[in-house]
């Protein structure tokens, strides 16, 4: 026996029957729908934070002076500090092209790292009004404050961070430079480099400081398992007789890194492809001290051979395990950085990456390891890295462990067994160091009963089995607790999921923001009613409320969109018609950019800010993540840190029912694709909805002349995706009442465009303003009829400038023509004036010319 996928009442925790059917995914794909936007408008973004979050504290580098520490040491004329005074992100690539930098690492939604040898083009940034501050980088802030106040060592492990332009021939020649010097390289990857140190007095730790080609150094982290106890098994076998989905992990490829496997386990004899030894220690697959490897793999694709009741959550996906322990010693550890590990096993077929251990003494922090992920789940969007949450929970809050504390990955908690139904108590807690939501669910992880290990030499599990290993002793299964054994729980559902998008609703590559978003969209809210929190997270995993949602043994219909991509100040609006008495679901998820590592622990690493945003027919707006007692409360303050968002409404709680807006706002950072599902009862609202445009009303001459005719010439959008009827235009010119244009329309497509230009005449000077409207009668029922007005003010001018030559008296000399005799005179004096007689500002340009006398004796 393995595990269980809790079945309890699908949909809103009300107590509906479970689904017993055979095969009910396949039912359930029935009620999934594609959605795309209604519309696409503007939103404001938010202000910009004056702050920069150095490593030693933040601080207004307009105001007071920085934190960072004068280690003596040269600084940088290469690397640099931009700060911009926008929220726009957009604007650093701008910048990068006009100045010739590289862009390196982001330390704020508005302040980067850059890098580039053309130190002149760097000191005219500050010419540029979109940048608020520049500086180059002190060589403090790439220490980090432990190592800053280590003082004398003998022997110090380190992790550097590598320069992003740093490509792997570069990184190659690096290490080597590295050995050479003396420095004791345990392994360079992608993003960063583990070394040995010896005797401070070597000065080893200053060389790689004033070494450009790091940008950040940090304590090496050691890694342990995250196995808690051993126990009895917990009866929840009998749970996996009513789930009977039609989903086994069919054509997918999973990655497990862990101690090692028993390769000749009958669990998954025929599901293993290989054991990857690239990245470990040594090079023996064997799981001959623990068993960890053996015991989460059972539980993830275990195919019951063995034994039937021990059949894993997804037992036709196939494996790549890469082993980390050393099986002399029993140490984990890691050759490369994450980053490679992933890219490998990405390399190698797999979308998963299951992970049961964590960085030890690391709880809370968003350390290198956490980047590091992070940055390969930002270039990957359709690989899935599932991590355990840590056993250090009995320590309190923030003792997730990283690199569970990235962003982008599925954080574990463990749960108990299925009656109890709380958070086992060694569980690492949430939040990170900066207020993320962590873990992000929970899953049963208490006595879980999996493969052993025939060679394990110390597995400390409880025996669950009956059968046994060739040797006619050991058992073929054992029993262990941690949050070790929930991970693979959730690596299995998301296995799963992915096999049913793909299957069952075509989506040939499913992000895994959109997993991560349909996993926890199903989560189940332990004990009192209060999730978000810092135990649960979202509360614990239930797969059949995240793919078939019900209520009152009516299945719920569910939308999804993963195709959209946002920029800063932009808005997407979804409109669904829904009947509000069975309740609304949405959940709002995006894989965000890497944040710099060496950025201050406790400020936000979220980079790019989506905010969702539900109103309702009778104008109640919701806000991502602000909730009480477990459900969305009207109004509150919109989410900052986190890049999951969610929004419920319980059924029978809003009687509002008809057109509901979904809304998911950019209010900052860079171009950000996201997924979204929503859960509800009803139908998605097709709708129009006519705006204007950047330009919207455009004229050929910037500043047209009197009594001369222009072209004008209006243009409009339909941002929505329901063609309209017919509808009325028209421009005036509010200064004189003038209606210069007015016209029916034919009907315009969804995301289509229209225009209509005319010539016209201004017979009066001065400041103008025209307006356009766009149907202005209301002919269109529309999703927006806030956006159909737009105005243009300009200047209409008269010419010009009059020359009048003046005598000796001042008086207007109406004499055109004056003699100069070059054989008698030196010059002439000419007096004259301008006169402006127009309405427009004029250049006037002088130009004085040498006169020649021809020389009649030399002609």
């Amino acid at each position: 026996m393995i595990l269980f996928l809790p079945l309890y009442s699908a949909g809103f925790d009300l107590d509906d029957e479970v689904q017993d059917e055979t095969g009910w995914a396949s039912k359930a794909s029935g009620n999934w729908h594609s959605s795309t936007p209604s519309s696409l408008q503007e939103t404001s973004l938010k202000p910009i934070n004056n702050l920069v979050p150095s490593p030693y504290g933040e601080f207004d580098p307009l105001v007071g002076y920085s934190p960072v520490p004068n280690l003596e040491l040269e600084n940088s004329n290469t690397l640099a500090l931009v700060q911009l005074n926008s929220n726009d992100g957009g604007l650093i690539s701008k910048l990068s092209e006009q100045f010739s930098f590289s862009i390196l690492d982001r330390i704020s939604t508005n302040v980067w790292i850059i890098k580039s040898s053309e130190t002149n083009e760097l000191s005219r940034l500050y010419e540029d009004s979109s940048v608020r501050w520049f500086s180059y980088l002190p060589t403090g802030w790439k220490l980090h404050p432990i190592l800053n106040s280590i003082g004398n060592y003998d022997s110090l492990t380190i992790l550097a961070l590598l320069s992003s332009d740093l490509d792997i021939h570069q990184i190659e020649n690096f290490q080597k430079e590295l050995i050479e010097s003396g420095i004791d390289v345990v392994s360079c990857g992608f993003t960063d480099c583990v070394m040995n140190l010896v005797n401070s007095e070597n000065n080893q730790l200053s060389k790689l400081l004033t070494d450009d080609r790091i940008i950040w150094i940090e304590p090496s982290i050691s890694y342990v398992l995250t196995n808690a106890q051993a126990g009895e098994q917990s009866g929840v076998q009998q749970v996996l007789s009513n789930w009977n989905s039609g989903l086994n992990g069919s054509g997918e490829t999973v990655s497990i890194v862990d101690t090692g496997l028993d390769m000749d386990h009958s669990d998954y004899a025929s599901q293993l492809i290989a054991v990857q030894n690239g990245f470990g220690l040594d090079n023996n697959p064997a799981d001959s001290i623990s068993g960890h490897g053996t015991h989460v793999t059972g539980t993830l694709l275990g195919d019951g051979s063995g034994e039937a009741d021990a059949m894993g959550i997804a037992p036709a996906a196939t494996l790549h395990m890469y082993q980390l322990e050393n099986n002399q010693q029993g140490v984990i550890a890691r050759i490369g950085s994450i980053y490679d590990l992933m890219q490998d096993a990405y390399d190698n077929g797999a979308r998963f990456q299951s992970t049961s251990w964590v960085s030890e003494n690391a709880g809370g922090q968003y350390n290198g390891d956490s980047q590091s992920v992070d940055k390969f789940l930002w270039n990957n969007r359709d690989f899935i890295a599932i991590y355990s949450a840590g056993n250090n929970g009995s320590g309190g809050i923030s003792t997730v462990a990283a690199p569970s504390t990235a962003k982008n990955v599925i954080s574990v908690g463990a749960s108990t067994d299925m009656n109890q139904a709380s958070v086992a108590s060694f569980s690492g807690q949430g939040p990170t160091f900066d207020g993320r939501i962590k873990p992000d669910i929970v899953a049963p992880g208490e006595n879980i009963c999996s493969s052993r290990a025939q060679e394990a030499t110390s597995s400390q599990g409880a025996d669950c089995s009956d059968a046994f290993h060739s040797d006619g002793t050991t058992p073929l299964h054992t029993s262990l607790s941690g949050a070790s054994q929930a991970t693979p729980v959730v690596s299995g559902a998301a296995v799963l999921t992915r096999q049913f998008l793909r299957e069952e609703l075509g989506i040939s590559a499913p992000g895994s923001d959109l997993i991560r978003g349909i996993l926890i969209h199903g989560a189940e809210d332990l004990g009192t009613k209060d999730v978000p929190n810092s135990l649960e997270g979202w509360g614990r995993i239930n797969l059949e409320n995240s793919l078939y949602p019900e209520y009152s043994n009516t299945q719920l219909d569910t939308w999804y969109d993963q195709s959209q991509t946002l920029d800063p100040g932009r808005m997407f609006i979804y409109a669904y018609e829904l009947d509000s008495s069975k309740g609304l679901e949405v959940t709002l998820a995006w894989n965000d950019e890497d944040v710099s590592s060496s950025s201050l622990q406790t400020s936000p690493k979220l980079l790019n800010d989506l905010d969702l945003v539900v109103i309702a027919p009778d104008g109640s707006t919701y806000l991502g993540n602000d909730f009480a007692n477990g459900v969305s409360t009207v109004g509150g303050s919109a989410d900052v840190v986190n890049n999951l968002e969610r929004i419920r409404i319980n059924p029978t709680t809003s009687s509002s029912t008809g057109l509901w807006q979904i809304q998911v706002h950019h209010r900052g950072g860079t171009s950000q694709d996201f997924s979204i599902v929503t859960t509800g009862s009803g139908q998605e609202e097709s709708s129009s909805d006519l705006s204007f445009i950047d330009n919207s009303l455009w004229i050929s001459e910037s500043t047209p002349m009197v009594n001369t005719g222009v072209l004008i010439r209006a243009s409009w959008v339909n941002q929505a995706n329901l063609i309209t009827g017919n509808y009325q235009v028209s421009v005036t010119d509010l200064t004189t009442g003038e209606l210069i244009i007015s016209e029916t329309r034919s009907p315009l497509s969804g995301g289509g465009i229209d225009s209509i230009q005319k010539t016209h005449t201004f017979s009066v000077t001065g400041t103008h303003e025209l307006q356009l409207i766009i149907d202005f009668d209301d002919s269109v029922n529309e999703l927006n009829e806030d956006n159909n007005i737009f105005n243009l003010s300009f200047i209409v001018a008269a010419e010009g400038v009059r020359l009048e030559m003046l005598n000796l008296q001042g008086n207007v000399d109406n004499l055109r023509e004056y003699s100069l005799d070059p054989f008698n005179d030196t010059s002439i004096d000419l007096n004259f004036r301008l006169e402006h007689q127009g309405t427009e500002t004029e250049n006037v340009q002088f130009s004085v010319l040498s006169i020649r006398a021809v020389d009649q004796n030399n002609p």
